[in-house]
Protein backbone atom coordinates (compact mmCIF):
# COMPACT_ATOMS: atom_id res chain seq x y z
CA UNK A 1 0.00 0.00 0.00
CA UNK A 2 0.94 3.65 -0.69
CA UNK A 3 2.50 5.63 2.26
CA UNK A 4 0.12 7.74 3.81
CA UNK A 5 2.45 9.82 5.88
CA UNK A 6 3.84 12.98 4.69
CA UNK A 7 7.44 13.89 3.25
CA UNK A 8 10.04 14.83 6.09
CA UNK A 9 10.74 18.19 6.49
CA UNK A 10 14.04 19.46 6.44
CA UNK A 11 14.01 20.36 10.17
CA UNK A 12 12.53 17.13 11.22
CA UNK A 13 15.26 15.44 8.80
CA UNK A 14 18.10 17.36 11.07
CA UNK A 15 16.25 16.32 14.39
CA UNK A 16 16.94 12.48 13.17
CA UNK A 17 20.92 13.37 12.29
CA UNK A 18 22.12 16.24 14.76
CA UNK A 19 22.06 13.45 17.76
CA UNK A 20 24.33 11.44 16.05
CA UNK A 21 27.56 13.99 16.13
CA UNK A 22 27.44 12.65 19.82
CA UNK A 23 28.67 8.99 18.75
CA UNK A 24 32.06 10.86 18.63
CA UNK A 25 32.39 11.37 22.08
CA UNK A 26 31.75 7.67 22.09
CA UNK A 27 34.49 6.62 19.38
CA UNK A 28 36.91 9.30 20.71
CA UNK A 29 36.55 9.69 24.36
CA UNK A 30 39.49 12.21 24.98
CA UNK A 31 37.20 14.27 23.36
CA UNK A 32 34.85 15.24 26.43
CA UNK A 33 35.44 17.94 28.53
CA UNK A 34 37.32 18.10 31.69
CA UNK A 35 33.69 19.31 33.79
CA UNK A 36 32.81 15.50 35.28
CA UNK A 37 29.18 16.79 35.14
CA UNK A 38 29.25 17.42 31.50
CA UNK A 39 31.52 14.08 31.08
CA UNK A 40 28.38 12.33 31.95
CA UNK A 41 25.90 13.81 30.07
CA UNK A 42 28.11 13.63 26.59
CA UNK A 43 29.28 10.14 27.24
CA UNK A 44 25.95 8.43 28.24
CA UNK A 45 24.38 10.77 24.88
CA UNK A 46 26.99 9.23 22.36
CA UNK A 47 26.03 5.90 23.50
CA UNK A 48 22.55 6.37 23.21
CA UNK A 49 22.77 7.10 19.60
CA UNK A 50 23.97 3.64 18.93
CA UNK A 51 21.22 1.69 20.99
CA UNK A 52 20.11 0.09 18.32
CA UNK A 53 16.62 -3.30 19.33
CA UNK A 54 17.04 -2.85 23.25
CA UNK A 55 18.97 -1.54 25.50
CA UNK A 56 20.94 -4.94 25.83
CA UNK A 57 23.25 -4.35 23.40
CA UNK A 58 24.65 -1.57 25.23
CA UNK A 59 26.01 -4.29 27.39
CA UNK A 60 29.45 -4.43 25.69
CA UNK A 61 29.61 -0.55 24.90
CA UNK A 62 28.72 0.54 28.55
CA UNK A 63 31.58 -1.80 29.94
CA UNK A 64 34.15 -0.85 26.87
CA UNK A 65 33.43 2.83 28.18
CA UNK A 66 32.75 2.85 31.76
CA UNK A 67 35.11 0.60 32.76
CA UNK A 68 37.71 -0.02 29.96
CA UNK A 69 38.17 3.58 28.60
CA UNK A 70 36.93 5.74 31.23
CA UNK A 71 37.77 4.08 34.48
CA UNK A 72 34.70 5.23 36.38
CA UNK A 73 33.60 1.58 37.72
CA UNK A 74 35.53 -1.88 38.07
CA UNK A 75 34.33 -4.82 36.40
CA UNK A 76 32.31 -5.75 39.31
CA UNK A 77 30.51 -2.13 40.09
CA UNK A 78 29.52 -2.02 36.47
CA UNK A 79 28.42 -5.82 36.78
CA UNK A 80 26.16 -5.02 40.42
CA UNK A 81 24.60 -1.69 38.86
CA UNK A 82 23.80 -3.88 35.78
CA UNK A 83 21.85 -6.20 37.64
CA UNK A 84 20.15 -3.75 39.66
CA UNK A 85 19.07 -1.33 36.67
CA UNK A 86 17.44 -4.64 35.92
CA UNK A 87 14.69 -4.04 39.13
CA UNK A 88 14.09 -0.53 37.43
CA UNK A 89 11.40 0.76 34.90
CA UNK A 90 14.09 1.44 32.55
CA UNK A 91 16.35 -2.01 32.43
CA UNK A 92 20.33 -1.63 31.84
CA UNK A 93 19.98 1.94 30.44
CA UNK A 94 19.50 2.84 34.32
CA UNK A 95 23.00 1.80 34.92
CA UNK A 96 24.12 5.37 33.59
CA UNK A 97 22.16 6.96 36.18
CA UNK A 98 24.09 4.57 38.53
CA UNK A 99 27.34 5.46 36.96
CA UNK A 100 26.34 9.37 37.31
CA UNK A 101 25.79 8.54 41.34
CA UNK A 102 28.87 7.02 41.86
CA UNK A 103 31.23 9.77 40.52
CA UNK A 104 28.95 13.26 40.85
CA UNK A 105 26.00 12.28 42.98
CA UNK A 106 22.93 13.40 42.54
CA UNK A 107 23.95 16.41 39.62
CA UNK A 108 26.26 13.31 38.14
CA UNK A 109 22.89 11.22 38.27
CA UNK A 110 20.72 13.12 36.61
CA UNK A 111 23.11 14.38 34.13
CA UNK A 112 23.69 11.18 32.66
CA UNK A 113 20.07 10.06 32.91
CA UNK A 114 19.53 12.95 30.45
CA UNK A 115 22.19 12.30 29.10
CA UNK A 116 21.13 8.99 28.08
CA UNK A 117 17.37 9.36 26.96
CA UNK A 118 17.59 12.76 25.11
CA UNK A 119 18.87 11.49 21.84
CA UNK A 120 16.59 9.33 21.21
CA UNK A 121 13.94 11.08 22.22
CA UNK A 122 14.67 13.80 19.83
CA UNK A 123 15.11 11.49 17.46
CA UNK A 124 11.73 9.93 17.87
CA UNK A 125 10.28 13.60 17.31
CA UNK A 126 12.32 13.77 13.80
CA UNK A 127 10.56 10.73 12.72
CA UNK A 128 7.12 11.26 13.58
CA UNK A 129 4.59 11.55 11.40
CA UNK A 130 7.06 10.23 9.10
CA UNK A 131 7.31 6.38 10.04
CA UNK A 132 4.84 4.63 7.20
CA UNK A 133 6.25 6.77 4.39
CA UNK A 134 9.49 5.34 5.98
CA UNK A 135 8.24 1.14 6.70
CA UNK A 136 7.04 1.12 2.86
CA UNK A 137 10.40 2.11 1.40
CA UNK A 138 12.15 -1.01 0.61
CA UNK A 139 15.51 0.38 1.48
CA UNK A 140 14.47 1.38 4.69
CA UNK A 141 13.24 -2.44 5.38
CA UNK A 142 16.50 -4.21 3.68
CA UNK A 143 18.21 -1.82 6.51
CA UNK A 144 16.31 -2.88 9.05
CA UNK A 145 16.92 -6.35 8.41
CA UNK A 146 21.00 -5.52 8.44
CA UNK A 147 20.09 -4.03 11.89
CA UNK A 148 18.16 -7.25 13.39
CA UNK A 149 21.11 -9.24 12.13
CA UNK A 150 23.20 -6.98 13.86
CA UNK A 151 21.68 -6.85 17.11
CA UNK A 152 21.10 -10.33 17.48
CA UNK A 153 25.04 -10.16 17.45
CA UNK A 154 25.35 -7.78 20.38
CA UNK A 155 22.71 -9.39 22.52
CA UNK A 156 24.48 -12.94 22.16
CA UNK A 157 27.96 -10.83 22.77
CA UNK A 158 26.55 -8.87 26.34
CA UNK A 159 24.99 -12.50 27.30
CA UNK A 160 28.71 -14.01 26.37
CA UNK A 161 30.35 -11.25 27.93
CA UNK A 162 28.34 -11.61 31.48
CA UNK A 163 28.68 -15.08 31.48
CA UNK A 164 32.47 -15.46 31.42
CA UNK A 165 32.31 -13.24 34.52
CA UNK A 166 31.03 -16.14 36.66
CA UNK A 167 33.88 -18.02 38.35
CA UNK A 168 34.05 -20.98 35.78
CA UNK A 169 37.20 -21.99 36.85
CA UNK A 170 36.57 -22.85 40.60
CA UNK A 171 32.87 -23.50 40.28
CA UNK A 172 32.03 -24.85 37.04
CA UNK A 173 28.95 -27.13 38.81
CA UNK A 174 27.59 -24.20 40.19
CA UNK A 175 27.78 -22.28 37.36
CA UNK A 176 26.24 -24.86 35.28
CA UNK A 177 23.36 -24.89 37.75
CA UNK A 178 23.09 -21.15 37.71
CA UNK A 179 22.87 -20.82 34.16
CA UNK A 180 20.50 -23.76 33.86
CA UNK A 181 17.95 -22.00 36.57
CA UNK A 182 18.81 -18.58 34.44
CA UNK A 183 17.33 -20.39 31.65
CA UNK A 184 14.47 -22.36 32.71
CA UNK A 185 13.20 -19.14 34.34
CA UNK A 186 13.79 -16.95 31.43
CA UNK A 187 13.43 -19.60 28.59
CA UNK A 188 10.58 -22.10 29.78
CA UNK A 189 8.56 -20.11 32.52
CA UNK A 190 8.63 -16.59 31.37
CA UNK A 191 9.75 -14.68 34.44
CA UNK A 192 10.38 -11.22 34.86
CA UNK A 193 13.31 -9.67 35.74
CA UNK A 194 12.33 -9.16 39.71
CA UNK A 195 11.46 -12.64 39.96
CA UNK A 196 14.57 -13.97 37.98
CA UNK A 197 17.09 -11.93 39.91
CA UNK A 198 16.26 -12.34 43.55
CA UNK A 199 15.65 -16.16 42.42
CA UNK A 200 19.37 -16.18 41.28
CA UNK A 201 20.97 -14.06 44.47
CA UNK A 202 19.69 -17.00 46.63
CA UNK A 203 20.82 -19.62 43.96
CA UNK A 204 24.25 -17.95 44.14
CA UNK A 205 24.09 -17.17 47.70
CA UNK A 206 23.24 -21.15 48.44
CA UNK A 207 25.80 -22.15 46.24
CA UNK A 208 28.47 -20.04 46.84
CA UNK A 209 28.50 -18.46 50.10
Amino acid sequence: PAPTSPAMAPSRILLCLAPAALALFQLVPALLPQDTVARLALAFGGIATTLFGGALVMVPLLEGLIVDRLGWLDHAGFTAGLAASQLTPGPIVGIATFTGMEIAGLAGALAATIGVYTPTAVIAVGVDGAADRLRGQRGFQHAMIGVRCAVVGLIAGAAATLWWKLPLATQPLACALMTLAAALLVLRWRQPPYVTIPAGVALAALLLG
